[in-house]
């Protein structure tokens, strides 16, 4: 009989680069889903959604670690993962259950995490058809947690060996680009950075080790003993490609949806507004909360995502000749379109219960956020044709950003094993696409019809743009 006499843990802390949605069952009456929180009502991090992450990254050896189920075959997991709770200022998280709501929200980052259960902090989401409008049922929203929150967890295994590579292996996945959490993790939301990890390995056989052992405490904040490993994590190929568009915008440009006004204006702010999020930046171990005036513009990966399928689905067409009259019918659009949804994947049709089953995409686009400085408010007003006066309530204002301080960095990771099956025409239809954003004839935003939104850049491939032409590596 195999005896698992070693035991090895390590004590995680995670960041959130980009926001998180996490969704509880169901919606809150407003917002169409909820974020899971622990007893304390804090946004927290379900052991299963890391657990179900890493197993999919694990390749081979997820069956023998996170163990699995086959008829009346089966085995246990070798691996236990803990639930990730959000840690203050200091990062110290609230051990046990806290009955002094008080003590949650003295400290900022607490409470800016509490608040977001009276004031949900939400992520407005939208499909638009080829005619410009937003589809049926395509108008939704998610409840996010902001960027930049650290969670600590812990990772414990059971091994019959003294080094088991498999620890190894699977510490290293916690630094793969896929490793993302929540929902929309193809949609900018869910990157996950690895901040601090302290890991040991005891051989329960010996006394000394017993003891070290007896003496870590069940904190998960508490590294006493444990080592450093962040540095000595290996690396492995995982079969990515990523485009880097770097962007300067040619004139005026905004993602709308905004709430905050960054142009001192004499009577009232302007009536659409730039999109602003708040998040959370650290200096060192000091943690900075970006709200309110100081909040980063931010261009969320599901513009860039629209913008390009729409562009992947038109030049695709062109090279194949399809034209519109031949694939354009009332019900049909870019999202029909067979490359665009090996790209950027596609949801079930709920009503046809033939329809194949919904498949992820496998193209992650990350958020961005922007310090920007440079605004200005334009007027807009529809002229009456018959008396050639103002329309009724067809006055109004928007605050659009000019240009750019520094350079809009856009990274657009593609899957190459996933994306095996494409042939040389839709990979070219893919690069003419980003061709099209980096040479000002794709706009991002809104007002692309009034000249806003066009930029002019650069893309550099990680591969130097083998993949992409098709070369050989």
């Amino acid at each position: 009989m195999t005896t698992l006499a070693h035991f090895y843990i390590a004590r995680l802390v995670l960041e959130n680069e980009t926001p998180l949605s996490i969704g509880a069952n169901g919606n809150d009456g407003v917002f169409d889903l909820r974020l899971v929180r622990d007893a304390n009502g804090l946004p927290a991090i379900p052991a299963t959604s890391i657990a179900g992450v890493l197993r999919s990254l694990c390749g081979n050896d997820k069956d023998q670690l996170f163990g699995f189920q086959n008829s009346k075959e089966g085995q246990s997991s070798a691996v236990q993962i803990s639930w990730a709770h959000i840690t203050d200022s200091h990062g110290k998280y609230v051990h046990g259950l806290e009955t002094d709501v008080h003590k949650l929200t003295n400290d900022p980052l607490l409470k800016l995490a509490y608040d977001t259960i009276s004031t949900p902090i939400f992520r407005d989401r939208v499909s638009i058809s080829h005619k410009g409008v937003a589809k049926n049922t395509g108008k939704f929203d998610r409840s996010i947690l902001p960027a930049g929150f650290r969670f600590v967890c812990e990772i414990s295994l059971w091994s019959d060996k003294e080094h088991d590579e498999r620890w190894h292996k699977l510490l290293s996945l916690l630094q793969h680009p896929m490793f993302r959490l929540g929902g929309n993790t193809r949609s900018g939301l869910g990157k996950m950075k690895l901040h601090q990890v302290f890991s040991r390995s005891y051989n329960l056989t010996t006394a000394d080790d017993r003891t070290a052992f007896s003496q870590l405490s069940r904190r998960m904040d508490d590294i006493n003993g444990l080592n450093n490993a962040l540095n000595a994590l290996q690396t492995h190929e995982h079969g990515l490609v990523t485009a880097t568009l770097t962007l300067i915008p040619e004139g005026f440009w905004r993602i709308g949806g905004g709430n905050i006004s960054h142009k001192k204006a004499d009577d009232k702010e302007a009536d659409m507004l730039p999109k602003t999020e708040v998040r959370v930046v650290w200096e060192g171990s000091k943690p900075l909360i970006q709200q309110n005036k100081q909040e980063a513009l931010l261009i969320p990966a599901t513009s860039i995502k629209g913008a390009l399928s729409h562009r992947i689905a038109f030049h695709d067409n062109c090279l194949n000749a399809r034209w519109a009259e031949d694939v354009l019918t009332e019900n049909e659009d870019e999202a029909n379109n067979s490359l665009v949804q090996q790209i950027f994947g596609y949801a079930k049709d709920s009503k046809n219960t033939n329809a194949p089953s919904g498949q992820i995409g496998h193209v992650i686009i990350d958020d961005v956020y922007l310090i920007h400085h440079d605004f200005s408010i334009q007027m807009h007003n529809c002229i009456d044709r018959f008396t050639g006066g103002v329309r009724e309530h067809m006055l109004f204002s928007e605050e659009l950003a000019w240009k750019s301080q520094q350079p809009i960095k856009i990274s657009i990771t593609f899957d190459k094993h996933k994306l095996a099956e494409l042939n040389q025409t839709q990979k070219t239809a893919i690069l003419r696409a980003l061709n099209d954003l980096c040479e000002g004839r794709l706009a991002l935003g809104a007002g692309s019809n009034k000249g806003h939104g066009f930029m002019k850049g650069t893309c550099e491939w990680t591969d130097k743009g083998a993949w992409i032409s098709g070369d050989k590596v």
